[in-house]
């Protein structure tokens, strides 16, 4: 399984790889800019690096890509998958717009459309038709200055760990991702704390993935019935309404066909 590992102290915030997400996935142009929009991401915007506060630093913010997504387990219809490869892929064609895959998200990652009269989620896919040939993310190719390497999960990890041993000082003793949220495939190493720029302040470590998506998945029975109540209820009434409308259309061409009758029947009388 690959895996990203991003060098928060060699990003120097120059947007590059930002820019080339775009190019790569043809996003439109984002209104209003990026630097408005709180962590940058948004309907047009599936990467961002953003300021890491009280310090000179940047850091990478997307899709995490989750050993064990809680959008895959919350979404009802399959439109989010994890692939073998490692990224989080989401299908257009199966999604029903239900967001769940939003509420699951404990990092807050994916974002809606909601400028669109037909909208998607849309995030990350770790340009997962670029690693299918074999090509880096488009997002790693652009970085000049090693602050982003894409290897296997495994190999990132020992790498990861051989810098922060080898540079005493440099990075805190920790990789961001290795155990959050059950393990994920984009790793960072820092010498500042990531917790509250990741959203990872709230997230217990290593904390089952099940247990982040019980409270969203357990209301879809509840959803569901409501659902279906509502479907029922609005199905009694429009047969009712059409009964009626029906039975008062039958009395009133009975009505028209005695009075026709009566009319004839008098006709008849006069004529005699």
């Amino acid at each position: 399984m690959l895996a990203i590992l991003f060098d928060e102290t060699k990003c120097v915030g120059c947007n590059e790889c930002a820019k080339a997400c775009v190019n790569d996935n043809h996003l439109p142009r984002e209104i209003p800019a990026p630097t408005s929009m709180g962590d940058g991401l948004s309907g047009r915007r599936w990467m961002s690096i953003i300021k890491v506060p009280g310090t000179r630093g940047y850091v990478k913010r997307q899709c995490l890509h989750c050993l064990h997504p809680a959008c895959e387990a919350a979404c009802l219809v399959g439109a989010m998958k994890k692939t073998e490869n490692g990224p989080v892929v989401y299908d257009a064609s199966k999604c029903i717009g239900c967001r769940y895959c939003m509420l699951a998200c404990p990092v807050g990652i994916p974002r809606y459309q909601w400028e669109k009269a037909l909208p998607y989620i849309q995030k990350c896919d770790m340009c997962y038709d670029r690693l299918d040939q074999g090509k880096q993310c488009a997002c790693v190719e652009a970085c000049k200055y090693g602050a982003l390497q894409l290897g296997l999960r495994e190999e990132m990890l020992e790498k990861a760990h051989a810098l922060i041993r080898s540079n005493p000082g440099k990075y805190l003793d920790h990789i961001y991702g290795e155990k959050e949220l059950g393990g994920v495939c984009v790793l960072y190493i820092t010498n500042a704390p990531l917790e509250k720029v990741l959203k990872f302040d709230e997230v217990v470590k290593a904390l089952a993935i099940p247990d982040l998506t019980w409270p969203v998945i357990s209301k879809t029975p509840v959803v569901a019935l409501a659902a279906l109540s509502s479907l029922v209820g609005v199905w009694w009434i429009t047969e009712r309404r059409m009964k009626i409308e029906k039975e008062q259309e039958e009395a009133r061409l009975s009505s028209v066909r005695a009075m026709e009758k009566k009319d004839a029947g008098e006709e008849g009388k006069s004529d005699e």
